[in-house]
């Protein structure tokens, strides 16, 4: 019987990047506030998979979204909705995507 390997998702890629427990528990909702941000749609793995398309199809408007959603972030910062370690934790779930899928950014 002959087996055949399928490419994992992009999903799949961001979660074997994590490690500890916590981190798989968070991780995932922090990169979701960035894919709703963005207006994605449908679940986790799907709009994973069209965040994906659209970094490898045009990798400057992907970096223009992130810093608009940064930037969106700063705005709640400074009227103290969110602190600053939120932003730096929403960044390091971006960074472990691009990183567990390939996706090379310059923000």
């Amino acid at each position: 019987m002959e087996t055949q390997l399928l490419d994992l998702t992009p999903y799949e890629n961001f979660l074997f990047g994590m490690k500890a427990k916590e981190t798989k528990r968070q991780y995932p909702h922090r990169l979701d506030k960035f894919m709703t941000f963005m207006r994605l749609q449908g679940t986790i793995g799907e709009k994973c998979t069209e965040l994906y398309e659209m970094a490898n199809e045009n990798v400057t408007l992907f970096q223009s979204n992130i810093i608009r959603f940064i930037n969106s972030q700063r705005e709640r910062i400074e009227i103290k909705e969110i602190s600053e370690g939120t932003l730096c934790n929403y960044v390091k779930a971006i960074k472990l995507f691009c990183n567990m899928n390939y996706i090379i950014i310059n923000c």
